[in-house]
């Protein structure tokens, strides 16, 4: 018969000493079985410390990474922010150039107004030299009457455009003048007329010459339609 052969039993024994010379040795059995758990245990907690480690490491990568991202981003806003700040400052530069040229514009056409308003307004008198036996009829169409010296001129008195050139019974021509703001002046005289119908005329153009046989002016002013007593007008300007 054959014997069995029993297995050798293996302890695993933990010595502890130290380096003092009187210290003892001390000594620890421990089962295999033990022994075999320790070490898986030992080795699990090794790994386990080397993967969170690791995992650390890449997780603090990736922090680090974001962070790097996020100061990028805020130092390309920044940029961007100064971009924004000088085309601003930059805008309001033009705007207040804008601005100052606008309301000067405003000023420019605003004068132009007044001085259009002024010179289309019928406030000039009538003849460029002296006059006498002013007569004012203030009847059912007022009309002002001067005795004029000779080679004076009569002048339209306003800015306006000539409406129509007639004959006059009475005075021989009639000359109307439309001034664009409901004023219309009426020149009577024996002279020769020096425009005609639809000729543009400035304050002082020269409607007729004064001679020997045509001193006498009839002067009238129509407003919107309706005629106004000429000297009302006249004394406006003073």
């Amino acid at each position: 018969m054959t014997k069995k052969k029993h297995k050798r039993k293996v302890s695993r024994v933990l010595i502890f000493t130290s380096d003092a010379v009187d210290a003892n040795e001390r000594q620890l059995k421990l089962h295999p079985l033990v022994c075999n758990i320790l070490i898986i245990i030992f080795c699990v907690v090794v790994g386990s410390l080397i993967g969170y480690f690791m995992n650390e490491s890449k997780v603090w990568a990736q922090v680090q990474d974001v962070y790097a991202k996020q100061n990028k981003t805020i130092a390309d806003l920044q940029d961007v922010n100064e971009d924004l700040n000088l085309q601003i400052e930059s805008l309001n530069e033009k705007l207040a150039v804008l601005s100052d040229t606008v309301n000067k514009q405003t000023q420019d056409a605003q004068a132009l107004r007044e001085q259009l308003e002024e010179q289309t307004t019928p406030t000039g008198f009538p003849l460029t030299g002296t006059s006498s036996n002013v007569q004012d009829f203030t009847e059912e169409e007022p009309i002002c009457v001067w005795e004029a010296e000779e080679n004076i001129t009569v002048v339209a008195t306003a800015t306006g455009t000539v409406l129509a050139v007639e004959n006059d019974v009475v005075y021989g021509y009639k000359v109307t003048v439309d001034h664009g703001n409901g004023y219309q002046t009426i020149y009577r005289n024996k002279g020769e007329v020096k425009v005609k119908e639809g000729d543009s005329v400035a304050r002082g153009t020269t409607l007729f010459i004064i001679g020997s046989d045509n001193r006498t002016l009839g002067y009238q002013i129509m407003k919107d339609g309706i005629y106004i007593n000429p000297m009302d007008v006249l004394s406006v300007s003073g």
